[in-house]
């Protein structure tokens, strides 16, 4: 049996005041996570998604999991692609289309899910590899 799913890539680029008041407001590349609340990886922080319904599309269940895990509705998804690893979950094998999202947090009018949560993205960069953080101010 194979199952099909949507993953949903939330990204916002904000600028906030640095503590030096002569330097420019700071960019800051964020990413929206929800934390799970069930096996596998049950509190662990992941994209939204979830399975796509016998009578819905890819693009008509990623907006209703959006709404549902996020709370966010009424916003531009564009898909990005399909993934399709036979072991990409550990629990059946799932195809997932995954769309990608830009939005400026600061003037969102939906107020997030309590499991939701903004994670800034930093960077950083040798010649021979490349880490990536993500940063909660509460994790």
């Amino acid at each position: 049996m194979i199952d099909y799913a949507t993953d949903i890539l939330i990204y916002s680029i904000d600028s906030r005041k640095n503590i030096n008041t002569r330097e420019l407001p700071k960019k800051y590349f964020s990413i929206l996570l929800v934390k799970r609340d069930k096996e596998p990886f049950k509190d662990s922080w992941c994209l939204p998604g979830g399975y796509i319904k016998e009578n819905e599309n890819s693009f008509d269940a990623a907006l209703r999991v959006l709404k549902k895990e996020t709370n966010i509705s009424n916003t531009y998804v564009e898909q990005l692609g399909v993934f399709d690893d036979v072991k990409r979950d550990p629990r059946n094998r799932t195809i997932s289309t995954a769309y990608l999202s830009l939005i400026d947090k600061s003037k969102m009018v939906d107020e997030l899910s309590q499991n939701t949560k903004w994670f800034d993205i930093e960077i950083d960069e040798t010649d021979n590899e490349i880490n990536i953080k993500l940063i909660n101010e509460e994790e």
